[in-house]
C-alpha cells in the first residue's frame, strides 16, 4: 500500500453533499415555506418588540431593511495608518 492505505474509488465522490448538509438545506426549505406563510404576524411581532424597546428588535430591523453596517478597523505601525474595510 504505497499510498498509506487509500483505496481506490474510497469515500464520498467529488461534488456529492453530505448527509448532514442534505438534511440542512431540506430544513432551511422548510423554514423559509413556513416562514412566507406566516410573515405577517412575525413581522408585526418583530415591529411591536422594537416598538417597546427591544435593542435585538431594532437591531435586526434595521440590518434587514438598511444592510449591517461596515466595520473599520483602524491599525497602526510605525507611524502608519493603515485602514481595514470589513465588507
Amino acid at each position: 500500500m504505497p499510498r498509506g492505505g487509500k483505496r481506490p474509488g474510497a469515500g464520498r465522490k467529488k461534488g456529492t453533499l453530505a448527509k448532514s448538509t442534505l438534511d440542512a438545506i431540506v430544513y432551511k426549505d422548510a423554514l423559509i415555506t413556513a416562514l412566507l406563510k406566516e410573515k405577517s404576524p412575525v413581522i408585526r411581532a418583530l415591529i411591536r418588540k422594537a416598538k417597546k424597546g427591544d435593542v435585538n428588535a431594532i437591531r435586526e430591523i434595521h440590518d434587514r431593511v438598511m444592510g449591517k453596517a461596515v466595520q473599520q478597523i483602524e491599525v497602526r505601525e510605525k507611524r502608519k495608518l493603515v485602514v481595514l474595510n470589513d465588507g
